[in-house]
């Protein structure tokens, strides 16, 4: 990340949470985004572990670029231009929803405000905040520096899931593959089904889908760290199609909220200080998901 400071006059921090689907691990939600953003050198960080709506092939992990001063300026103007003490106060909203919060301080004005996802009057109230937390994650979701991508191959004897760094620095994973066959804690898979073709002006049964393990990890290492561009790929169990004829449809799964063992020595922590960013690896931790490959159920010879 650079240095260039993007207004040295602006010198105020922006942080935004959004927390959903329950505590998995310490500090760690299901669904978690964190963005924080330092005024004075125009840095800004995403924390990301899991895209709404589980997009597929979209990746996980940290995300971070440098502004310049003209989005320092409209955050300032955003957050400064909003009338607080007049809003309406935040309701309970759904206990489902996500909870989000935002915290922006500059000089001796704080700002602090947690609220629900469905508490549509107050974010109604905010929307020149609420812009700017969509234009920024719009841009750093598009610059990862430590993420993964989930991908799906056809083999000779089943699946395979890929993990691929596509950031620019190295990051650590665990082995994806059940400890043994009797890890029943494995989250990582596959799922398959035959493609059901559509008719026009007929109801089309929805697909029924099968779950495809991965193979036991045997005495590989139970951590790997990928250099930026590095995939690290694992089959599944051995799996062919039952069917003769038609077209299969797969997708893979990699989920990993707790990581490999962390060393504060030797890794990042789950959300660096934005403008202390090293060389260090980053232990990837959430949800991923493959696009969809499809491939015919008897193979070509």
């Amino acid at each position: 990340m650079s240095t260039t400071p993007a207004d040295p006059a602006r010198d105020f921090n922006f942080t935004y949470k959004a927390m959903g689907g329950g505590e998995v691990a310490p500090g760690v939600y299901a669904t978690m985004t964190v963005i924080a953003f330092d005024g004075t050198t125009g840095q800004a960080l995403m924390f990301l572990n899991r895209h709404n709506g589980d997009l597929l092939g979209k990746p996980v992990g940290l995300f971070a670029h440098t502004f310049n001063a003209d989005r320092a300026a409209q955050i300032v103007a955003a957050v400064e231009g909003t009338k607080w003490a007049d809003l309406p106060q935040p309701t309970k909203g759904d206990v489902n929803a996500a909870m989000l919060a935002m915290q922006y301080g500059r000089g001796t004005m704080i700002v602090q405000r947690s609220f629900n996802a469905r508490n549509l009057e107050f974010i109604r109230s905010i929307p020149a905040v609420m812009q700017q937390v969509d234009d920024l994650g719009t841009a750093l979701v598009t610059k990862p520096i430590r993420a993964v991508t989930c991908d799906v191959e056809r083999t000779a004897d089943g699946l395979a899931l890929v993990l691929t760094n596509v950031g620019t620095g190295p990051v650590v994973i665990a082995d994806p593959r059940p400890a043994d066959v009797n890890d029943l804690d494995a989250k990582s898979s596959f799922k398959v089904c035959i493609e059901v073709p559509e008719v026009p002006g007929s109801f089309a049964s929805p697909p029924i889908w099968q779950t495809i393990a991965l193979a036991p990890r045997g005495d590989a290492p139970a951590s790997i760290t990928l250099a930026p561009g590095q995939s690290h790929k694992v089959a599944s169990v051995p799996w062919h199609p039952s069917a003769s004829e038609g077209t299969y449809v797969a997708q893979a799964r990699w989920q990993d909220y707790a990581g490999p063992a962390f060393d504060q020595a030797k890794h990042l922590p789950l959300i660096p200080e934005v403008t202390k960013m090293d060389a260090k690896p980053y232990v990837v931790r959430g949800a991923a998901f493959s696009t969809y490959t499809k491939f015919p159920a008897k193979a070509s010879k």
